[in-house]
């Protein structure tokens, strides 16, 4: 979440009613003010669920609807891919559970502990996918400005007691 002014104004009301027990295991983390660029990859999430909402009607005959709308919305966001290995794209929902969801009528039974197994594999591979690929691309430092003389720089509020 970001450091929004219309989201750091309820920020109390919002622990307040989380002690309460009104929300279950929903914990309140921003991005650091600091560094709000860290946070687009939650804009960008919201930015393609409003896409999706706004390629639907826009009356909602009722919440069953409206919750089935943002379900939809959910798996079509959690097939995207997302992340890469061995010529083959991964999505979230793959990388969390370990197979690609198939819509399909036929069940078919699976062996808990090779399920497990296979689990355990699986998220070592995507740990490893994850720290290789997506961490390094983030992690990556900018370059940086040279500065001459004459150069307007801006700094940060915490160094202006220095120039006091």
């Amino acid at each position: 979440m970001n450091n929004g002014t219309n989201f750091t104004a309820v920020r109390k009301d919002f622990e307040t009613m989380s002690s309460e027990n009104a929300f279950n295991r929903i914990s309140w983390q921003t991005s650091t003010p600091q560094a709000p660029w860290m946070n687009g990859g939650c804009e960008r999430m919201i930015r393609t669920a409003k896409e999706c909402l706004s390629l639907l009607t826009k009356k909602v005959q009722s919440l069953l609807e409206l919750n089935r709308r943002f379900g939809n919305i959910e798996f079509i966001m959690n097939q995207r891919p997302v992340i890469q290995k061995d010529e083959k794209w991964y999505s979230p929902f793959e990388l969390t559970q370990g197979w690609k969801f198939i819509l399909s009528t036929t069940t078919k039974s699976i062996d808990p502990i090779s399920n497990y197994m296979f689990c355990s594999k699986h998220t070592k591979e995507v740990t490893k996918l994850w720290m290789t690929q997506y961490l390094q691309k983030l992690s990556k430092p900018a370059e940086a400005t040279k500065i001459s003389v004459g150069d307007w720089v801006i700094l940060p509020k915490a160094w202006s007691n220095r120039m006091e």
